[in-house]
């Protein structure tokens, strides 16, 4: 029997690692905010070496992570005492393409053994995955990311949507992306298409859909990360920020969802009422049109945020649904082919 023991586990990651030429390892966690945190131990050193399964243990972070504000780290009321522990999921281990002594993994936070943070993003998407299993609903998940490049404080275009001169100002950057995201495939699903975007200096990516929703979820950190890095190696900032240029296009993240009944199931979003939706589908429009919301004080978590929401933008300012209708917050699509609702 092959023994997978935390200890033979680590020890086998740790030669791997060197081997590699690695010698950091960064721990991960994405705040309620959406910024991405992380705490760096070094592998090289004598205790780890004898004992190469701490690498399995985590770091630990202040709890009051959860609280700290998007611009600036204040400290928080009642903030000053608690730690949690950032318990990494071995199955998104990497090495940065962009900085090669480094790999990382995703973590979900602890406050105590056995005792998951009520405020860890990724417990709590797993949680609802789990929930929505449990009630026979299967969901496939894809998502579109914008952004914004600049050099110098300029957007480096100012060219249209879909200008094929834009995409060559930005394409020696993109192939670099599309690239370094290739060597994280573990931690990230493919990019299936890229186009230039509305705004200056503004690209999207299309990430390709997946049947399990956390791929996707470490999917957009992944992705979020390498840009930031791919641009610094360029001479450009990148920036995912809803609205920092107030006169044109801000940069948003669409994100696909359809459901089946069964894993790799048929979808089950089309139906017979005088919409073309299942009940299930209405049922679940409804629910998140009726609680956007609540919604928004996650998925809009900064004042910034309300600049882009606007008619005329494309940015699904009204709550509402409707198909094919990309000022309506849920947006149902037709595909081409059948013409059914996807």
């Amino acid at each position: 029997m092959t023994d997978l023991s935390p200890a033979k586990i680590g020890k086998a990651l740790h030669q791997s690692l060197r081997a590699a030429g690695v010698k950091w390892i960064r721990y991960v966690v994405t705040d309620v905010s959406n910024q991405i945190r992380c705490k760096v131990i070094d592998i090289t050193t004598r205790q780890i070496e004898e004992n190469p399964e701490l690498i399995l243990h985590g770091a630990m972070a202040a709890t009051c992570i959860n609280g700290l504000k998007t611009h600036l780290d204040s400290i928080a009321y009642g903030s000053a005492s608690e730690s949690e522990l950032m318990m990494p999921n071995v199955e998104t281990l990497h090495v940065l393409p962009y900085a090669l002594t480094h790999a990382t993994m995703y973590c979900t936070n602890f406050y105590a053994p056995g005792q998951v943070s009520d405020l860890c993003t990724r417990a709590f998407l797993q949680k609802q995955i789990s929930s929505a299993q449990a009630a026979g609903i299967y969901f496939t998940v894809g998502v579109e990311i914008e952004f914004i490049l600049t050099k110098n404080g300029e957007p480096i275009s100012t060219r249209n949507f879909m200008d094929d001169v834009k995409l060559n100002d930005g394409q020696d950057f993109i192939d670099e992306v599309v690239d370094m995201l290739k060597a994280q495939r573990n931690a990230c699903s493919p990019i299936e298409i890229i186009h230039a975007e509305s705004g200056h200096g503004q690209y999207e990516l299309v990430v390709r859909y997946s049947w399990n929703p956390m791929e996707i979820a470490d999917s957009i950190i992944t992705i979020r990360r390498t840009i930031h890095a791919a641009a610094k190696q360029h001479g450009y900032k990148a920036t995912f920020l809803p609205k920092p240029i107030l006169d044109t296009t801000g940069s948003g993240m669409h994100l696909h969802l359809s459901f089946s009944d069964a894993f790799h199931g048929e979808n089950k979003l089309p139906g017979d009422n005088k919409h073309g939706l299942s009940e299930v589908a209405s049922s679940m429009i409804m629910g998140v049109v009726k609680h956007l919301p609540a919604l928004v004080a996650i998925t809009q978590p900064t004042p910034n945020s309300y600049q882009r929401m606007k008619a005329g933008y494309w940015t699904g300012h009204k709550q509402s649904w409707a198909i094919e209708d990309k000022e309506s917050a849920v947006r149902v699509c037709k595909d081409f082919s059948s013409q059914l609702l996807t």
